[in-house]
């Protein structure tokens, strides 16, 4: 079975903002000591078993072999199939710190890349078998190339399957190579590609031989490190589907997508074989500014410094350096098609700053509508960070800009690629569409209860609102669309359910502290409904379909998920977890502006819903692409709406979420229903009555 894994922010608490220079190495003892902090937070698994060690050699080989590249079935089964009494054993040595059993896999899968490394170098002394010039639909180019994971496929039975597979790989990176720059530019540059294929396999490669981006034997320390870190990657990955341990790279851009900001020149590096390179430029940073600089560009010396003689950690630091220092830099181009395979050095001088993230926050298109506007806010995460970014006041300015623009009659709340951040704005997000109320109840394994409520006893927007969503609509994002359909405040428009991501995780990225970097499944949560998105998601009032139809989204498709469960509803909200001191208070301010749930839009769904299958069965390109003959058709335009602009007509599951909406403003002049108001707009009123 083929999943589609897109990358989606888990649903976190954080702390603070700085990230430290340089990590300890990790040992060996610290698998238990990291496993037993893990396990105490854990939502349900909270002392090491047989049963997590088995599974975790089984993750051990996953995560190295995914696309099964590498390893023979005979080379594995004993590591897959334990008897008791072998995982009895294992469970005792791992008490002992002892790892002979990974470190025996550690070496099957350094035996198994000597054998593709020697693969490849005798299909590439003949590449005309792989240049097929002469035959291109072999190529069967792929924009997901890499990306692909099919856990389900069986490993080869023997070195010759194992061959054929090494060399169809190897045949679609070319064929990829094409698609991308030309067959007449890739025919002067054969052996180039080549070799650019060949250090990218050997980028992953070096990890598990346990040597250094160059090739060469790291010291025994940095070999105990990197064994360390595949180690708890596995174990981690046994306890349930999010629970992960990261490495300084994956912790660092995990920090820079939540806090939306980074102290630095807005340079993200990464090891590769040829050497420390350019993986991301954050926009409109003063290394964006400089108009230099590229991806894969390679950093040669910081401040005169060889980075060949530094740490990864060391280069990571200097990059991170105070507001105000001047960073000078020696960089070289790629040997790449687009630099015709001949790179050159260069200088430059940067100046660290404090960098907000831009990019994925939120965009608003309208459309002209009965004398006012039809809004459109798209919101692609839940994040805080630096400068007071934060999503709850981008999608609160957002409102304000629609009601510049003429009155707002209806808005759309686009989440459909949204897959989550911070708990505590997705609850002020989904506040801002209800009085006061509960929004997210968290629940732990211990049986704890904590409630997370909307307290400023005011709506900013409560007219006809549509929520719309996809299969990858995940996390906190589920959240808000749950929350608002619980309410009855909004009608959720979508893919038949959401991702199914009901669980929160705790992390150590943001904290600037230690040498371990990690999130936890600590608990579910559950919206006033009682309803948890976990597995099941949040499902569609009205189905219009995305361009994931057909696509294996979802908690549901990924190993070890939590179960789906139901607590007690709590939309009177009794305050049984608020101090008995501060009850009155809450008494007095909160209780009287509880959100009452709305009914009106749920009693026009059978006429909605009647409207938009009539619409849909009548719309030839939308039953095209359900016959999967124009897919492209359905997708999201990759161009951001501009502010101001028309929503694109091609979207069609957008085009018909307005349609949807249309219904609902002309539904509702035949029904009573509170008069639509913007907090901002009441509070201009009051003041031109005083």
């Amino acid at each position: 079975m083929q999943v589609f894994k897109p990358f989606f922010f888990v649903l976190i608490f954080t702390t603070s903002l700085l990230f430290s220079a340089e990590r300890e190495l990790l040992k060996t003892a610290d698998v238990n000591k990291v496993m037993q902090e893990i396990l105490r937070q854990h939502v349900s698994q909270k002392q090491m078993s047989d049963q997590i060690l088995k599974t975790s050699l089984k993750v051990y080989i996953d995560q190295f072999d995914p696309e099964r590249l590498y390893l023979l079935q005979n080379e594995i089964a004993p590591f897959l199939n334990m008897n008791d009494a072998q995982a009895s054993l294992l469970l005792q040595q791992y008490s002992q710190n002892d790892f002979a059993a990974y470190m025996r896999l550690n070496s099957v899968i350094q035996n198994s890349i000597t054998r593709a490394r020697k693969i490849r170098q005798e299909l590439i002394q003949r590449p005309q078998q792989l240049f097929l010039y002469q035959n291109p639909s072999q190529y069967k180019a792929d924009k997901n190339f890499g990306e692909e994971i099919d856990l389900s496929k069986p490993f080869s039975q023997n070195p010759g399957e194992l061959r054929n597979r090494i060399k169809h790989q190897l045949i679609r990176f070319i064929g990829n190579e094409i698609e991308q720059h030309g067959i007449a530019k890739i025919r002067k540059n054969e052996n180039a590609i080549l070799a650019f294929y060949e250090n990218r396999m050997r980028e992953k490669e070096n990890k598990y031989l346990l040597r250094n981006a160059s090739g060469h034997p790291l010291s025994e320390e940095e070999k105990e490190n990197f064994l360390v870190m595949h180690i708890l990657k596995a174990l981690t990955r046994s306890l349930d589907a999010h629970t992960t341990f990261y490495d300084a790279v994956e912790a660092y851009d995990m920090k820079v997508r939540l806090e939306k900001g980074v102290i630095g020149v807005g340079l993200i590096p990464q090891e590769t074989d040829n050497g420390i390179t350019i993986s991301k430029i954050i926009p409109d940073s003063p290394a964006s500014k400089s108009g230099v600089v590229q991806v894969d560009d390679q950093i040669v010396s910081i401040d005169g410094k060889d980075v060949s003689l530094q740490t990864f950690d060391q280069v990571m630091s200097r990059l991170q350096s105070n507001p105000g220092t001047l960073i000078s830099l020696v960089l070289k181009k790629p040997n790449t098609a687009d630099n015709n395979y001949a790179g050159s050095s260069y200088q430059l001088s940067l100046r660290s700053e404090a960098i907000p993230i831009n990019e994925g926050r939120v965009e608003i298109a309208y459309q002209p509508f009965e004398k006012g506007v039809l809004g459109v806010i798209t919101l692609h995460s839940f994040y805080q960070g630096i400068n007071g970014i934060n999503s709850e006041l981008d999608v609160r300015n957002a409102l304000k800009e629609l009601v510049k623009q003429g009155p707002l009659r209806g808005l759309i709340l686009d989440l459909r690629e949204n897959s989550g951040g911070f708990l505590s704005q997705a609850v002020r997000v989904a506040g801002l569409f209800i009085t006061n109320g509960v929004i997210v109840i968290s629940k732990y394994s211990n049986g704890e209860e904590r409630f997370y409520r909307d307290m400023d006893g005011k709506s900013y927007y409560n007219g006809p609102l549509i929520v719309l969503t996809s299969k990858a609509t995940a996390s906190a994002a589920e959240i808000v669309a749950q929350a608002l359909q619980d309410y009855g405040v909004a009608l959720v428009i979508g893919d038949e359910q959401t991702y199914g991501k009901g669980t929160i995780q705790s992390q150590t990225v943001t904290e600037n502290k230690g040498s371990s970097f990690f999130k936890v499944t600590v608990g579910k949560y559950y919206t006033v409904s009682g309803k948890t998105p976990q597995i099941e998601g949040v499902k569609a009032d009205i189905v219009v379909s995305s361009q994931f139809l057909n696509d294996n989204i979802g908690e549901e498709y990924l190993e070890y998920p939590l179960t789906h469960d139901k607590i007690s509803s709590a939309y009177e909200d009794l305050l049984e977890d608020i101090d008995t001191s501060l009850k009155p208070w809450y008494l007095q301010y909160y209780t009287p502006t509880l959100q009452n749930k709305v009914h009106i839009w749920r009693s026009m769904l059978p006429v909605l819903r009647r409207n938009s299958a009539a619409r849909l069965a009548n719309n030839p390109q939308y039953q095209q692409f359900l016959k999967g003959q124009t897919p492209a058709a359905v997708k999201k335009t990759e161009i951001p709406f501009s502010e101001g602009s028309d929503p694109d007509a091609q979207d069609m599951q957008l085009t018909e979420a307005l349609n949807i909406l249309k219904d609902m403003i002309h539904l509702r002049k035949n029904v009573p229903h509170p008069k639509q108001s913007l907090y901002v707009e009441q509070k201009k009123r009051e003041k031109q009555t005083k």
